[in-house]
């Protein structure tokens, strides 16, 4: 598994930042017009909020995608399954719903708490306060996980055996 380095953490998050932080800055201005009405009507905030939404999940995507693939990241592998549960249920909703509930409910709030949920992973990683172990391949063996369930005496027996299997290959 090759581990990220500093710099290419700094420049993934470096894009995300370009990308996030004005969609989180539009939709406060929609948010913050529509709740105080002196300060006037901003549904131009919120249309370019939706479509600063679709370069933003793409970044994410890519360096899910990336991450997950090259470094083995467990977290982004997780990252990557929940974008892929939330586009199933996107499309099923889409099917049964309408109105306002699509708009809020499916398009808005979703993918933005799993896009804040990826800028935060991006940023604790960049500054070492999350490290993230993963394997190698994008779905690990359970081998490990069967040894650690045996006890002592199955360890050793396991152990004879392998010797003794090593013996018969050599002679």
């Amino acid at each position: 598994m090759k581990t990220p380095t500093k710099g290419m953490l700094q420049f993934d998050f470096i894009v995300q930042s370009l990308v996030y932080l004005p969609t989180v800055l539009l939709y406060l201005i929609a948010i913050a017009s529509e709740t105080f009405p002196f300060i006037g009507s901003s549904n131009e905030a919120f249309i370019y909020a939706l479509l600063m939404q679709v370069p933003l999940g793409g970044t994410q995507l890519l360096s899910g995608l990336v991450r997950s693939i090259r470094h083995g990241s467990a977290m982004r592998k997780k990252y990557l399954m929940a974008c892929g549960v939330y586009f199933a249920a996107l499309f099923a909703i889409a099917n049964a719903a309408y109105g306002d509930f699509i708009i809020i409910g499916t398009i808005i709030v979703p993918p933005m708490i799993i896009a804040s949920i990826y800028y935060v992973l991006t940023y604790l990683q960049l500054t070492g306060r999350f490290e993230d172990s993963g394997s190698s391949s994008f779905f690990p063996e359970k081998t490990s996980l069967v040894l650690d369930e045996l006890d002592e005496d199955e360890r050793s027996l396991l152990e004879i055996q392998e010797r003794q299997r090593a013996r018969r290959a050599n002679s």
